[in-house]
């Protein structure tokens, strides 16, 4: 039983003191001169409990006022495990343009992939990638923030097309992007430092490592259960941050990264031994962040990779105890009302 209003619990001390306090019961006297009838068995009885009987119905009005509430099990409901997603999208020059590239047919495939995840209740967010030659950041953004309104995310997924934020391919820049998509909120709430922890990541494998201040983080963040990345490319890295860097950041904070790779269709700039190299690296990061990697050379199977990541991805059917709350007052005030008509019987009873 839980109380709505427990501030009308305080008022039972005055009376608990009162009772305490109270003097003993004077004689009742017959008429209008000193008569007296000698009380009865029965009319000491009710004189002897007739002020515990008071104090009871008082405090049952006063719990009553409380407004004491009762919660009844009733059938549980069911519902499906939610994620907070995002699709991230490589929108480089070797994407192409015209109906029958690369870039049109992903974007085909990914708002297949967004509304399957959007009709079983997931959050998305688009992000998109390419970089330009000689800038260390590369080249990305946020394209839409995690959200249910799927005409927006349809919408985000349209305007996507080849050389969007550059000419090569910032995968690392990807993935910090999305992160940053998923992390946003939390990072405000707990007064962290996005640009802080961006050059605390840079420093990973350098003479200089500090990643202080990424613990710091993620110990503040905690585990980012049910968050996922879903990045698409066709080809290997070129410029940005390494993506092993924020795919460590992205294994300490418990989010999984899937990547869906199609081989290169233009020149990387990378010789094929860097090229085997940072796909090797990129893989391994991947996996370890407990997500799945996928490459072909056929851009047709993409569709079933992402079918692969949509299962692997299914929320658990989880059950949620679901109560009735009734309120529980009339049955105090009720027994109130019989003990005051007690009081009042008995005082007729003992005034002769």
């Amino acid at each position: 039983m839980d109380i709505q209003n427990p501030l009308w619990l305080l008022a039972i001390a005055p009376f608990l003191c009162l009772l305490f306090f109270l003097r003993r019961e004077r004689k009742v006297i017959k008429g209008s001169r000193f008569i007296f009838r000698r009380p009865n068995l029965v009319d000491r009885l009710i004189l002897k409990i007739r002020k515990p009987l008071w104090l009871t119905s008082v405090l049952l009005v006063i719990y009553a006022l409380a407004s004491p509430i009762v919660k009844q099990e009733s059938l549980p409901s069911f519902y499906t495990e939610s994620r907070v997603m995002a699709i991230c999208i490589d929108t480089s020059t070797s994407m192409g343009g015209g109906p029958e590239s690369a870039m049109e047919k992903i974007k085909r495939l990914s708002k297949d992939f967004a509304l399957k995840r959007h009709q079983s209740g997931d959050y998305l967010s688009v992000t998109a990638y390419s970089g330009i030659s000689g800038n260390p950041r590369g080249g990305a953004a946020i394209i839409m923030p995690p959200t249910r309104d799927w005409e927006n995310i349809e919408n985000s997924i349209g305007i996507l097309k080849s050389q969007l934020l550059g000419t090569h391919t910032a995968i690392g820049e990807g993935v910090w992007v999305s992160l940053k998509a998923l992390l946003k909120e939390q990072v405000f709430e707990n007064k962290l430092d996005f640009e802080m922890m961006r050059q605390s990541l840079k420093t990973i494998g350098t003479p200089e490592e500090d990643v202080s201040y990424l613990l710091k983080a993620a110990n503040k963040l905690g585990v980012q259960k049910n968050k996922v990345i879903v990045l698409f490319t066709d080809g290997y890295y070129n410029t940005g941050i390494d993506p092993a860097k924020p795919l460590w950041f992205a294994k300490r904070l418990g989010i999984r990264v899937h990547f869906v790779a199609f081989h290169a269709s233009s020149a990387t700039g990378l010789s094929r031994e860097e090229a085997e190299k940072h796909k090797a690296l990129l893989a391994q990061s991947v996996v370890a962040t407990g997500g799945l990697y996928y490459e072909s050379g056929n851009i047709e199977e993409v569709a079933h990779f992402y079918s692969l990541i949509d299962h692997a991805e299914k929320g658990k059917v989880l059950v949620k105890p679901e109560f009735v709350t009734q309120e529980n007052y009339k049955q105090y005030i009720w027994l109130s009302f019989i003990l005051f008509s007690v009081l009042i019987i008995s005082e007729g009873r003992i005034k002769v």
